[in-house]
C-alpha cells in the first residue's frame, strides 16, 4: 500500500515538474515576441457592474485618463441590476465626458441568473468599436493600458490577455492572496506563450469583435461559459492567434482579499469549471495537477506513521518548493513585481491543501456573487 502510493505520487510529481518547466519555457517565448501595431482602432471598453458604487469611480478615472486618442475609444458601463448608487455615479461621469455611456441590462436579457457574460454581450451589441476591451469595476487602470494592449494586435492576433495583479491590503492573508494570484497570472502567461491558452482574467482583455461573433461569443451553454471559454473557442476554431502582453504598462491592479471566507468563496467560484473545457485534454491536465496535490497530502500524512517515507517525501517537497519559486520568480520579474521569500514559504505550506479543498468545493458547492446564486 505504502509503496503503491509513493509510486503514484512519483508519477504525478513528474507530471507537475514537467508542467511547471513548460510554463518557464512559455514565459521565455513571450519575452521574445515584439509585435507592434501602429494602427489605433476604435476600442469599446466594456465594464459589467453590479453594486460598484464604492469602487467604479476610481476605475472610470483611470479609463478617462488613457493616453489613447479620445476619439478612438468609448467606455460602456453595463449596469446589471445594481441596487446602490452605481448608475447615478456613472451618469455624472457621462455628463463630464461623452466617452462614458451607461446601459441597463434588463432582467429578460440575461438567460440565467447572475451571468456576467450576458452583461458583456449586451455591451458588445451596443458598442461602436471594432475592438473590445474589458476590465472590472473595482480595478485600477493605468493611463497606458489601452495603448499597451492594442499595440499587440496584428492581422493574425484576435485575442489578447493582459496581466492582472492583486494589491495587498496589509494583512498576511492579503499578501498570500496576491502571491497566489501572481501564480495564476504567471500560469496564464506561460500557457499562452506555449500556444496552449487555458486561463485568463476578464479584468484585462482585448479582442476583435468579429472574432467574438465568429465563435458565437459566450454561446448559449450553461453559466460556466466565460472569458476563458471565449479565448479557447477562438483558438480551437482557428479564428485567430492568442497573445499575452507582458508590458508593465498594461498591468491592471485589483484589490486582494483580506478575509479567509471571501478568498475561499472567490477561488471556489473560479474552480467550478468542469464543464467549460471543450478540449478535454485540458481537463485531464487540470485533474492531474489536482491529484498531485491530493496524493502529496496523503503521503505527508502517511509519513507520520511510516518513517521510511519521510526522507523521500521531504525530497519531493524540496523539489516542489524549488520549481514553484523559480516559476513564480520568473513571472514576478516579467511583470516587475516583488516576491518576498518568507511569504512564499508560508504560501507553499498551504498550497496543496488549498488546491484540494477549493478544487473539491468548486465542483459541488453552490456559488453566490453579489447577492445572487449563480446557476451551474
Amino acid at each position: 500500500m505504502t509503496d503503491a502510493l509513493f509510486v503514484v505520487l512519483l508519477a504525478f510529481s513528474s507530471f507537475y515538474i514537467w508542467f511547471v518547466f513548460r510554463l518557464r519555457w512559455g514565459l521565455a517565448r513571450l519575452s521574445k515576441r515584439k509585435r507592434e501595431n501602429p494602427d489605433l482602432p476604435f476600442v469599446s471598453v466594456i465594464i459589467a457592474a453590479r453594486n460598484e458604487e464604492d469602487t467604479i469611480a476610481h476605475c472610470l478615472k483611470g479609463l478617462i485618463a488613457q493616453d489613447y486618442p479620445k476619439k478612438k475609444f468609448e467606455i460602456i458601463v453595463v449596469d446589471d441590476g445594481s441596487t446602490d448608487g452605481t448608475a447615478r455615479l456613472v451618469r455624472r461621469y457621462h455628463a463630464r465626458t461623452r466617452n462614458v455611456r451607461l446601459l441597463h441590462l434588463q432582467p429578460h436579457v440575461s438567460k440565467k441568473t447572475g451571468r456576467k457574460p450576458d452583461a458583456i454581450t449586451f455591451g458588445i451589441q451596443k458598442s461602436r468599436g471594432e475592438v473590445v476591451a474589458t476590465t472590472d469595476a473595482d480595478c485600477e487602470v493605468p493611463s497606458t493600458w489601452l495603448r499597451s494592449m492594442v499595440s499587440r494586435l496584428s492581422r493574425d492576433v484576435a485575442f489578447i490577455a493582459g496581466p492582472v495583479v492583486e494589491k495587498p491590503r496589509g494583512s498576511l492573508l492579503s499578501h498570500l492572496s496576491a502571491m497566489e494570484y501572481l501564480g495564476l497570472t504567471t500560469t496564464a502567461a506561460g500557457l499562452i506563450g506555449l500556444g496552449r491558452p487555458v486561463n485568463c482574467s476578464g479584468a484585462n482583455l482585448v479582442y476583435r469583435k468579429d472574432a467574438f461573433h465568429a465563435v458565437n461569443g459566450f454561446g448559449d451553454g450553461d453559466s460556466s461559459c466565460d472569458d476563458e471559454t471565449l479565448m479557447q473557442r477562438i483558438f480551437q476554431r482557428n479564428v485567430g492567434d492568442i497573445d499575452f502582453v507582458t508590458d508593465p504598462g498594461a498591468i491592471i491592479v485589483t484589490p486582494s482579499n483580506h478575509r479567509v471566507i471571501d478568498f475561499l468563496k472567490q477561488r471556489t467560484r473560479w474552480a467550478s469549471k468542469k464543464n467549460r473545457y471543450e478540449d478535454k485534454s485540458i481537463l485531464i491536465e487540470m485533474v492531474s495537477l489536482y491529484f498531485f496535490s491530493f496524493f502529496l497530502i496523503m503521503s505527508v500524512i502517511l509519513s507520520v506513521f511510516q518513517p521510511s517515507l519521510r526522507i523521500p517525501i521531504l525530497f519531493l517537497l524540496f523539489i516542489k518548493v524549488a520549481v514553484d519559486y523559480r516559476s513564480l520568480s520568473g513571472g514576478a520579474k516579467m511583470l516587475k513585481q516583488d516576491v518576498k521569500f518568507h511569504h512564499f514559504l508560508i504560501a507553499e505550506l498551504f498550497h496543496s491543501p488549498y488546491i484540494v479543498l477549493v478544487g473539491a468545493l468548486g465542483q459541488f458547492a453552490s456559488h453566490n456573487w453579489k447577492g445572487r446564486t449563480l446557476d451551474r
